[in-house]
Order: C-alpha cells, then structure tokens, then sequence
C-alpha cells in the first residue's frame, strides 16, 4: 500500500465502499467466542442461581464436590500417566491444605515483623515526631478474644503517639465490651472509651469516635482486626516526607483465631482513580488528614455497608496527596460474622457500593450507570453517558490492502457507534492528517472488533479531562490474551512486559482485576483512542526511527504519564488479533533510549518479578 490515504467518511459510506469492493459481512467463526463473551459480561447473577447458592444442599454440596473431583482427578492421572506421577501431583496438591501452609506462613510472618532491635530504632526515630493519630474503632457486640487482640496491637506500635477512639454501641448482652474497654482505659490514657446510648451502625459509631478524636489525622480501623507493629510509625513516616494527606497500606487477611491462616495477601498498586471506582481495593489501612472532612462531612449513614468505599473515594477526590505504602500493615480478619465472608445475603450493603460509586461520579460532573461484575457483587462495571456523539476518526494500518478486508467488514457489521469514519494508510503521519475526528482510533489489518459498543466503552473515558489514553484487551483466536496493557520496568531488554499474555479473556486477573476499568501504566497503538489534538508526540516517535504500534503506543504513554494524564484499560473490550508484534532490535534500541520506564507504579513490588502477579 502507497503512503496515501484511503478515506471513507461514514458508515454508510463505508457500507457502499464493501458493496463494490465485493468485500463479503464477516464469517460466523466467531459465534462461540462472542456468545462466551455475552456470558462473561453478564453484570447480574440469575435469582435461579441465587436460590441454588443459599440453599442448605449447595451448601453441602460445595464441600463434597471438590473430595469427589479430587478423588476423581487422582484415579484419573494413575490411569493416564501413572502411580509415579499421579502421586506427585497428590503430594503437590495436599501442600496447598490449609494446614500444610501453616509453616509456611509462619515463616512469612516471622519476616514481616519487626525484631526487637528494629522497633526500638523505630521509637527512638519517631520520638520527637509531632503528628498524632487518632485510631477510630466502631465497637458493636466485639467478641472479647478480638477485642483484646485489637487493643493490644494498637499498644504494640512502635510510633507511640496516637489516639484509640472506642465508641460502643453494644447491646445489653454484650456489657463486657465496656468493662473491658475501661480495663484498658484506666492503664493507658491515650485510649479513650466512651458507651453509646444507642446503636448508631458502623457510620453512626464511627462518627462518634471522629467526635472524640484530638489527632491531627486519623485511621480507619474494623473492631475485630490488628495493626501491624509499625503500621502506625510507616504511616508517619510517609506523611513526614510526601506531605500526605491520604496514606494507605497494603493488608493481609486471615481466617479467625490464627494469624498464620492466611487467606490473602492483597498488594495493591499506587493511587489509581479508576481501580477505586471499580472497587475499593484501598480499604485498610487508611489513614487521612482530619481536616479534609471539611469538605467531605462525617460518614453518610445512606451508604451503611459500604460507608468505607464512599468515605475513601470522597477523601482521595479531596486530597492534594495520596500516598502508597507497599507493605502489609493491616491484618483483616475474615469470620462467619463479617461482611465479606457472605456479602452476597447483604443487599443493603451491595446496593451501598453501586450508589457510592455512582454518587461520586456525580459530583465530578459524569453520568453513569454502576452495575456489580458477573464475579462479585462489590465488583462494579461502570457506563459513561457520552458527551454528544463526536467523530471519532478510525486509522486502519496495513502494508496489504487486501489483508485489511475483514477488519473493515467487521467495522462496519459490528460497530453499533454511528459518527466515524475510516482512514486507511500505511503512515500513521498521513493518516493524522487526513482525519477530521475530534478523537483517533487505532487498528491494525490482522485484528477484528468483535465488541459492538467499543467505540463508546473507550470514548467514555477519553472524554475525561485527567484520561490520555484509553485502550481495550488484545486476544488470539482461541480466546487467549496477546496483551491487557503493560507494565514497567520488571525486562530490561523488551522494557515492558505484557499483562495477561496466555491467559484466557474470562480469567479473573489479579484481584478480579479483569473484570473493572484500572490504570495501567503503559498499553501498545492496538485497540486504543486518544484525542486528536494529543497525536502530535506520535510523529516526533515516528521521526525518531520507532514504527511498531507496540513501541508507538508505550512511547505515547510515556508522555501522558510524564504530563500528568492516566492510562485506562477497558477490560470489556476486546478485540482479536492474529500474532503479537514480534521484537524489533533497531526499534528496541531506539525506544529503550527514549521511554526509559521506571518501576511501574501499579504493579506492587511485592509481586513477582515475572509480572505474573503472583503474590
């Protein structure tokens, strides 16, 4: 192909163009991918389901299956492959049971606390330190073993001025809950207790303990869990040397009465707007500048059950500094009791979130639709109301004309967006300039769309005043992922490393991650949109000697990051592509001189070096 343009001004024009082209509507080769597709965007379970999952049989069920498939699975592999083998896989699954990994976590946990020496250093540091937080503890009916655990991390910091706020909300049956506040009281006077006329719920009682806080920032803290030794002292520490308004941790969660039974380890990426929309993946620990609730009020009792999530995204909106320590410093723990062992019998609590979310886009001026994920309810998949219907001007690349037949078929068959054009060219140059849109896509001639709104779910995004570029899911035919976005700094030879390659488009990710918008630090030119008025540092990367719509689009994400804008990945659009960009050394050479990634802020450093987002 010439390095003129082809353009084609509307769909409808389009439609003419593949009629005389002879250029046939795309095969149905798809059929079984794009029904499993509709499956996975299911944003509600049927209330069929819902009956069977809260059903006594279920229940027992849930716990014979995996016996049986475990039984099943064993017979199986000494059939196909073995006693030998078979064995070894038995062995390699039964050190998964929960009391195989006992050690194994008690070893981690050995390593992630302080020794002896190191508090003593940590409270010589911070002895002359100034800031005081206040620790607020909503109490209601706490059994007396987590009270106790609780209160006695909150002594164990190693930072020693700080606030505990107990307000009590504890009905008749539970009196022992004052007695034993006032136990602790009476020895220590930085713990303040104060017993409730009534039971206000979690946002009533927590505005009771704001109401007694005397620190210039206060922590967020669940009456049944614990502090790690240092948390409070990290916690200083990042808001002495960031100035931070808002600081949160990484957490761990564990199955009642022992520590060591561990459920997750949730290391959370850096501040990342779109992620806290999709779901609270702050949570614990968070602690924040008391004035900040200035502008945001007291907890709102109308979002009981989700009062976290609401606070959180209020006080980051507001916060000139929001602050990321990648260490575990909150130890949650998960009972029959707490709201995330059966969120699903919680409607009120789910209906909280949706509105929250929904709320908070509100007050940034969006119109959206929040609906919860087809994997979990507190999950959400959020729906921008477009601003008007711009003209989005689609650039198709290719070096063959008739290699790019398909895609345009598949454009115009599935594409429900109706003010676009197409401009075909092999110069990303000439194509920028022949395109009239207010807004620029970019495709290559060995994809296909496969998702009818994919055009909305992107521009709904790059419609966003802080959003530079937003970009879908690249998969193989058979539904594996080329590519959901990159991250930074783990290969120093390729300098990204793409996420999700080899999975399937249905696997959750990390933390559900695949199934909510979040930033990403970098994605390749496939699948993305972007502002025409921002394309100009693509001609200055094309001069420079890169081509490739791979090193082209992290080049791109290089300046949005550097001039303040975010990278939103849209894992509810996918599109299909034959092969991933193959490594090119002269473009590798040129691009390592220029992008110069540093360590990717939403790929923790606890995680594996592999990028597999293994913990």
């Amino acid at each position: 192909m010439s390095d003129c343009v082809k353009q084609i001004g509307s769909k409808g024009q389009l439609g003419k163009y593949l009629l005389e082209q002879g250029i046939p509507a795309p095969a149905n080769r798809y059929h079984e991918y794009t029904l499993a597709l509709r499956t996975w965007m299911e944003p509600e379970t049927s209330e069929g389901k819902k009956r069977i999952k809260t059903s006594v049989i279920w229940k027992v069920l849930k716990r014979i299956l995996p016996i049986y498939r475990g039984l099943r699975g064993f017979l199986s592999n000494c059939v196909h492959r073995g006693i030998r083998e078979a064995f070894g896989q038995l062995i390699q699954r039964m050190k998964r049971i929960k009391y195989l990994q006992r050690n194994k976590n008690r070893s981690f946990l050995h390593e992630l606390m302080p020794d002896e020496e190191t508090r003593c250093k940590q409270r010589e540091e911070s002895r002359q330190w100034q800031v005081c937080v206040s620790i607020l503890v909503p109490l209601y009916n706490t059994p007396e073993n987590y009270l106790r655990d609780m209160i006695a991390s909150v002594q164990s910091q190693t930072y020693e001025r700080w606030q505990l706020c107990l307000a009590d909300g504890s009905d008749g049956k539970h009196d022992y809950v004052g007695r034993i506040c006032q136990e602790y009281a009476q020895t220590d006077s930085r713990i303040v207790y104060q017993r409730l006329e009534q039971n206000t719920g979690i946002c009533g009682n927590t505005n009771a303990c704001i109401r007694m806080a005397k620190g210039e920032y206060l922590a967020f803290f669940d009456h049944d869990d614990m502090l790690h030794p240092s948390a409070i002292y990290e916690c200083v520490k990042a808001i002495r040397q960031e100035n931070a308004e808002f600081v949160y941790t990484d957490e761990l969660t564990f199955f009642k009465d022992r520590l060591e039974d561990i459920v997750t380890r949730h290391y959370k990426p850096d501040f990342s707007p779109e992620n806290l929309r999709g779901v609270n993946y702050i949570c614990h620990l968070s602690v924040f500048k008391k004035s900040l609730l200035d502008a945001t009020g007291l907890l709102d009792q109308n979002y009981e059950g989700s009062q976290d999530h609401d606070m959180i995204l209020k006080l980051t909106a507001t916060a000139d500094k929001v602050c990321h320590i990648p260490k575990i410093l909150y130890f949650w723990r998960v009972h029959p009791a707490s709201v995330s062992m059966d969120i699903g019998a919680k409607e009120y609590a789910i209906a909280a979130g949706r509105n929250a979310v929904r709320d908070n886009e509100v007050r940034l001026g969006h119109q959206t639709e929040v609906v919860s994920t087809c994997i979990c309810a507190t999950h959400y998949r959020l729906v921008y109301q477009l601003q008007g219907q711009p003209l989005v001007s689609i650039i198709l690349l290719g070096s063959q004309e008739g290699q790019i037949d398909p895609l345009l078929s598949s454009i115009y068959e599935r594409t429900t967006y109706e003010n676009y054009e197409v401009c075909i060219a092999s110069s990303i140059e000439k194509a920028l300039e022949a395109a009239r849109g207010e807004y620029v896509a970019f495709l290559q001639e060995d994809m296909d769309v496969t998702m009818p709104d994919w055009i909305q779910m992107l521009l709904m995004y790059v419609q966003q005043a802080g959003v530079g570029m937003a970009a879908g899911r690249l998969a193989a035919r058979d539904g594996k992922l080329w590519e959901a976005g990159y991250i930074t700094g783990l290969d120093q030879r390729k300098l990204v490393t793409p996420i999700g390659r080899g999975e399937r488009y249905s696997d959750l990710g990390y933390m559900g991650r695949m199934y909510y918008a979040h930033n990403v630090s970098a994605c390749s030119l496939h699948g993305t949109i972007i502002r025409r008025n921002m394309s100009e540092a693509l001609i200055s990367l094309k001069k420079s000697g890169i081509t490739s719509m791979r090193y082209l689009g992290l080049g791109l994400c290089s300046r949005f990051r550097e001039e303040g804008y975010r990278i939103v990945l849209n894992p509810y659009v996918v599109f299909l592509k034959d092969e991933p960009e193959s490594i090119d050394e002269r473009e590798l050479k040129h691009a390592r001189k220029m992008l110069g990634f540093e360590a990717d802020p939403y790929y923790n450093p606890n995680l594996s070096k592999d990028g597999k987002w293994k913990a």
